[in-house]
């Protein structure tokens, strides 16, 4: 008999949270769950600690990719593997609360008869999340981490149907989108119908790929629902992809590859706002690729700073004082705020770089048709 939930956890190199993230779906109150633990290749003991688990309790799965191949392709493996009538998508350095599943199944209880699920039952389950900080870390940090997502996620207390649910994440607002896979559940024949869109994807990444999948399942989504609970805790982690200043050139290789599929998918999906949607998520890249190109050069400096910190204080990049410290921190809080508001982020001439030239090449290619999707 199909499991009610399937959670899907993309691992590499977590072993200081993996047990944490297992934990937290083995000891759900409901329990008729599924857990997909998708190793991706790591070189720390995340798996052999996964595999512990496995073997005390037989719902975890370890399913392997051949290479790494980011959380993107992680996630597309477990997405074909998945049993459930829903499923969850943990980061395996967050955690769920003890009554996620159990909260959701209230939701999809009256949709299921004889384990059947009724095709009147919600594509789209979005939940709220608490947002949890992490005291080893710098209090930038700290604050960057509660300010990126201090803005409405656009949870709906209102029921949605059809193209209101991707105008209503992507367009409704001025803000950055809230494009977050994890603050949701899905049903899976929603996720099993965006893998004709997505599976052509060959090129491992892991930035912007929520922005990505979600862009598919809101614009195929027919109906959606949402539950004014916190069930998931999304923590802070400095050494994550999305988080490590190191990482941001593999970032913006990987915004600028999204960038050249967006307006590719839009033209086969052929709904509403498929290609409105495309067309601003384009130029959001375009801001959060200058945003990030900062932490090229300022790796460099002080552990921070970015292109304010370089153009308007340039004497504290050596020999930082205390009260200097605190300036580069403010100016690394201000810089950061264009992740609130990137329709409104505008550079100065000089502060443009080969990014944004890349960018504007790339995306004005001519898309193509869903046969000849290239394995980018």
């Amino acid at each position: 008999m199909a499991p009610k939930f399937s959670i899907i956890i993309p691992t590499y190199n977590v072993e200081q949270y993996i047990a944490r993230a297992l934990e937290s779906c083995i000891n759900q109150t409901f329990g008729d769950i599924e857990i997909l633990v998708v190793d991706d290749r790591g070189c720390d003991k995340s798996v052999e600690i996964a595999k512990e688990y496995a073997r005390l309790d037989s719902r975890i799965q370890i399913l392997s990719n051949p290479s790494n191949l980011g959380t993107f392709a992680s996630r597309l493996k477990g997405i074909k593997q998945a049993r459930g009538l829903y499923v969850l998508m943990l980061d395996a350095d967050d955690y769920l609360t003890p009554n996620a599943c159990e909260c959701l199944y209230q939701s999809i209880a009256p949709f299921i008869s004889s384990c059947i699920l009724d095709t009147q039952a919600p594509d789209i389950i979005h939940f709220k999340a608490i947002y949890a900080g992490d005291s080893t870390t710098s209090l930038i940090a700290n604050i960057l981490h509660k300010a990126r997502y201090v803005l409405p996620t656009q949870w709906s207390a209102k029921p949605l149907k059809n193209a209101a649910i991707a105008y209503n994440f992507f367009l409704k607002s001025k803000h950055f989108p809230k494009f977050t896979l994890w603050d949701k559940c899905y049903k899976l024949s929603l996720l099993q119908c965006s893998l004709f869109y997505l599976q052509h994807i060959q090129t491992p990444l892991s930035k912007a790929t929520d922005m990505l999948m979600f862009f598919v399942l809101a614009n195929l989504a027919k109906s959606y629902v949402g539950i004014d609970s916190r069930l998931y805790v999304y923590c802070l982690n400095a050494t994550s992809i999305t988080q490590n200043p190191n990482a941001a050139p593999k970032r913006i290789q990987d915004m600028q590859k999204i960038a050249t599929m967006l307006q590719t998918i839009a033209t086969n999906l052929n709904t509403s706002y498929a290609a409105q949607i495309a067309q601003m998520l384009n130029a959001q890249l375009r801001s959060l690729i200058a945003l990030e190109s900062r932490f090229e050069t300022s790796t460099k400096c002080q552990k921070g700073g970015g292109r304010l910190s370089r153009y308007v204080i340039p004497t504290l990049q050596a020999n930082i004082s205390s009260i200097s410290a605190r300036m580069l921190r403010l100016a690394q809080i201000l810089e950061s705020l264009a992740y609130l508001c990137a329709h409104y982020y505008v550079y100065i001439q000089f502060w443009q770089n080969q990014a944004l030239s890349n960018i504007s090449a790339i995306t004005s290619q001519v898309p193509l048709k869903l046969g000849g999707l290239p394995n980018v």
